[in-house]
């Protein structure tokens, strides 16, 4: 008795041609092929893949195409939607500021168009936010300007002070230490004791004042 044959699989299920094309489409930010497509049929913004349940929205975001996901959210996509991981277009934008920063911006455009706390979407981002942090990074450059102006004059102030010390040791040194014996210099000694010349216990700064002082004691 032959064993009775299997009942056919249950075909694969796929996605329409049309939505494949979309969500390559969102991939690649063909910006125009998706103004044509929606166009066409606007609820492609909020459909999703019978594989993975990804939305054009999450397709855009993983990708980083910014002006795709302005577009996909002006035209109505859904970011409170989730795929079959559980997770929301938002979360694919995670590693990537800009794109992070374009569903704030579209937050704090719309504030009320969606539920956005329930699409992980942080706090939003407008055009007075921009001006006041903008306003705030010219005021810490001011500040800090100002912090290297003030230590540029408190260093040039203490190299004046030392220079200033030093050379009021230079002129007490020279005053209180010898000085050439010739009759016509008496200028302090400055410099090496080994470049000063000794006559008869005298000192002088060179070979001219120590003949000029011999002369000087013959004329006597």
């Amino acid at each position: 008795k032959e064993a009775a044959a299997a009942p056919p699989a249950a075909p694969t299920p796929t996605d329409p041609p049309e939505l494949t094309a979309f969500l390559d489409a969102c991939k690649a930010a063909a910006q125009a092929e998706i103004i044509v497509q929606l166009a066409a049929n606007p609820e492609l913004a909020t459909a999703r893949s019978v594989h993975d349940g990804l939305t054009p929205l999450h397709v855009a975001a993983h990708a980083n195409r910014v002006p795709t996901i302005r577009l996909l959210l002006e035209n109505g996509a859904d970011p409170t939607m989730r795929d079959w991981r559980d997770r929301l277009p938002f979360h694919l934008a995670a590693g990537n500021k800009l794109t992070r920063d374009c569903f704030r911006r579209f937050r704090g455009d719309y504030p009320d168009r969606w539920d956005w706390s329930k699409a992980a979407v942080p706090e939003p981002l407008t055009a007075e936010g921009d001006a006041a942090r903008r306003q705030k990074q010219r005021d810490k450059k001011k500040r800090q300007a100002e912090r290297r102006r003030l230590e540029q004059e408190q260093e040039a102030a203490r190299q004046a002070a030392a220079a200033e010390k030093l050379e009021q040791e230079r002129k007490a040194f020279e005053a209180a230490g010898p000085k050439c014996a010739g009759p016509q210099c008496g200028k302090p000694l400055g410099g090496r004791r080994a470049d000063w010349f000794s006559r008869m216990d005298m000192l002088f700064c060179s070979q001219d004042c120590m003949q000029a002082h011999r002369r000087h004691l013959a004329a006597q």
